[in-house]
């Protein structure tokens, strides 16, 4: 259960998983879409390893970005995912507070993180959005 839409606060620890769940294609190549849930566990990169990592391969972080890939695996976020979350668990496990939102890559689940627009730089639209405030 996601409780909340999403954090105010930038909970980002690089011992926390991540879960990412989408219905997008699970590889690149393969435009067909799961009929299933996916979910996969990511890890957290911090925005200077990662805008680092992308600078070589031509592209840059904003600061209103954040990445996480699963580091050993070729698991990411794929086409179809752009707009699924990305959540963090809370302690007791059951429920979850949204921290990203999928916005980009460069391939599936490829040697560069997955980059996901991050929900705290937002909080000031989504305050005024949804409390008008």
């Amino acid at each position: 259960m996601v409780t909340g839409w999403g954090a105010m606060w930038d909970p980002y620890d690089e011992d926390v998983s991540k879960l990412l769940s989408s219905f997008g294609s699970d590889a690149k190549e393969k435009v067909s879409f799961p009929r299933k849930l996916h979910q996969v566990e990511v890890d957290w990169v911090a925005n200077d390893t990662c805008a680092a990592a992308f600078e070589a391969a031509g592209g840059e972080i904003a600061e209103t970005e954040i990445c996480a890939m699963r580091r050993g695996t070729r698991k990411d976020s794929c086409q179809g995912d752009s707009g699924g979350p990305l959540v963090v668990a809370e302690e007791n496990g059951t429920s979850f507070t949204q921290v990203g939102v999928v916005s980009w890559g460069r391939g599936c689940g490829a040697s560069l993180p997955g980059v996901y627009s991050r929900v705290a730089a937002f909080s000031g639209w989504i305050e005024e959005t949804i409390h008008g405030r």
